[in-house]
């Protein structure tokens, strides 16, 4: 077979989306010698790849995501290439190209959750509605990240339960909480941590539950005389100002709240391994990434108790309701007050995270798209 893979987003400041296509490409190049590659890159991508193997070939399209570029170009670079089929490492994808195609949906958050004048804007809804469900009708595979996700895209998007395949994902071997300590501390240094400190990383979004998080952090503030911080990862996103008024309201009346910004990720293992708890007040996840990785890093995770979190993390964490800052506050007292409870977690998580490999998650793919080439849609 000769495959495509739309790794536009492979460069590692895309955060989840990337960490899956490199983790894809990687094992694809171990697992499958026989079949060529042909993976299509942007010129940022590029300054990242690093060729996996002699069957895999790179080729530049220097096209934006969901761009009318995206729509009138990328179908005739991919289609100069004559390929039996090709995976869209994420849902949009030119829709008048011919060439037969895969597509991995992540999540159904921008149809669950719009928020944001460009994700409320009609005519990029009515784009974004249509591609998403062209993508989920028209593949000859639909892959997802899990069991909840795929109840999603078949409600939704209206695609054929058995055409929607669960692949899970999993973690990149640095989060192994082994961090050397001298090094650990200079990082937290350079970010100003100070330890103990809960931990949340992740977009800064209203469904991601920060501010009920923040408000849970000053129930708990009330509690302790010893001083706990709440370290909050990722980049400020100016669409949504309500979030970081609030974050900068608890920091100036509590203190103990850390604004991190972006972290590459070279530095998150070591913010992981200083981690008392991870927490994420997240209503709606694909997958569980940052869950995993914390676990990987040996920190207990608390999280909430909706979508694929209870199917991927099963008995390794703690679980509240989201909405209720008073539950995420008593969950997160309990944890903080039982030491045997967060080592308990510890061990749980570290054999949890043991179920997911990016190996297993590219021999699975590498199924798919046997499938799929045989089928005709």
């Amino acid at each position: 077979m000769r495959i495509g893979i739309d790794a536009r987003m492979y460069r590692k400041e895309t955060g989840g989306i990337g960490r899956y296509t490199r983790g894809l490409i990687n094992e694809l190049a171990v697992i499958d010698k026989k079949n060529e590659y042909v993976v299509f890159l942007t010129g940022d991508d590029m300054k990242e790849w690093v060729q996996p193997a002699e069957n895999f070939k790179a080729v530049k399209a220097d096209i934006i995501h969901y761009s009318l570029d995206e729509q009138r170009k990328f179908g005739k670079i991919i289609e100069r290439e004559k390929l039996d089929l090709i995976h869209y490492t994420n849902f949009n994808h030119p829709i008048f190209s011919k060439t037969p195609f895969v597509v991995t949906i992540h999540d159904l958050i921008m149809s669950l959750y719009p928020v944001g004048r460009k994700q409320k804007n009609p005519i990029r809804k009515l784009a974004y509605d249509y591609i998403m469900k062209h993508a989920a009708r028209s593949a000859r595979k639909v892959i997802v990240p899990s069991v909840a996700s795929k109840e999603d895209v078949v409600r939704m998007l209206g695609a054929k339960p058995d055409d929607v395949v669960v692949t899970y994902e999993a973690v990149d071997s640095e989060y192994d909480g082994k961090t050397n300590e001298k090094i650990r501390k200079e990082i937290l240094g350079q970010y100003k941590i100070q330890e103990p400190y809960l931990l949340f990383i992740s977009q800064w979004r209203p469904h991601k539950g920060i501010i009920p998080l923040l408000e849970a952090y000053e129930i708990l503030k009330e509690q302790y005389e010893d001083e706990i911080n709440l370290v909050i990862g990722g980049k400020q996103n100016v669409d949504f100002p309500e979030i970081i008024a609030k974050a900068e309201e608890v920091r100036k009346k509590v203190g103990g709240v850390v604004m991190t910004g972006f972290i590459p990720e070279e530095d998150l293992p070591a913010i992981y391994d200083g981690a008392m708890i991870y927490v994420l007040a997240s209503l709606y996840e694909g997958f569980c990434l940052t869950h995993l990785e914390a676990m990987a890093a040996g920190v207990p995770v608390a999280t909430s108790n909706t979508s694929c979190m209870p199917e991927v993390l099963q008995d390794a964490a703690e679980y509240f309701d989201p909405r209720d800052p008073h539950n995420i506050a008593r969950v997160l007292d309990k944890l903080i007050n039982n030491k045997n409870r967060r080592d308990e977690l510890v061990q749980l998580g570290k054999e949890q995270v043991k179920k997911y490999s990016w190996r297993k998650m590219a021999s699975e793919t590498l199924r798919v798209y046997e499938e799929a080439v045989n089928l005709q849609k």
